[in-house]
């Protein structure tokens, strides 16, 4: 006959350190919501700097009005483009964008279709000044004009950047060294 030896070893605290991992991994919306957070702020961010994700400074303005002057591009009007930036987070993805139908053209670039503009507070537009006016200096008032279209570069604005994966990686090692003991 042999010699048996037992032993035992609790391994209760380990079970529980594995459950909480477990638990952890099944539901990744803390993280996916941890990340969104931080993916909104970088890219609300590159509206400051006027750097696309790829690191690439955004082509200047082609012109500048007393509403543009010595603003940041993109935010000419005010930071409404900035401010719709959002994410939605759910157990195994997150994603990052805006509703703004505009946004695509100054995320891809593009030529906008011709319009019509015309007054909106009164009877008509002025511009420049009149050479056939009554009046010296007058300016030249119609009521509406036909715009061309604008052709518009991108400047892109959406998108992960070295700096932004290594965020991702930052908040995923946050969250799994909470979840193990």
């Amino acid at each position: 006959m042999g010699a048996v030896i037992a032993i035992d070893i609790d391994t209760s605290s380990l079970q529980e350190g594995f459950n909480r991992l477990l638990t952890a991994v099944q539901d990744l919306t803390p993280v996916m919501q941890a990340i969104g957070l931080k993916l909104v702020e970088n890219t609300q961010e590159r509206f400051l700097s006027n750097v696309s994700p790829d690191g690439d400074k955004w082509k200047e303005r082609k012109y500048e009005t007393d509403d543009t002057k010595g603003r940041k591009i993109l935010t000419g009007h005010g930071p409404h483009l900035r401010n719709s930036i959002t994410y939605r987070a759910s157990a195994h993805q997150v994603e990052v964008g805006t509703n703004l139908v505009y946004a695509a053209i100054h995320q891809f670039g593009g030529k906008t279709s011709p319009h019509k503009i015309a007054a909106k507070r009164g009877k008509s537009l002025a511009f420049g000044v009149n050479p056939n006016a009554k009046k010296k200096g007058d300016p030249w008032l119609v009521k509406s004009v036909n715009h061309p279209g604008s052709k518009m570069p991108a400047r892109p604005f959406l998108g992960l950047s070295a700096d932004d994966e290594q965020d991702i990686m930052d908040i995923i090692e946050t969250h799994i060294e909470r979840a193990t003991p």
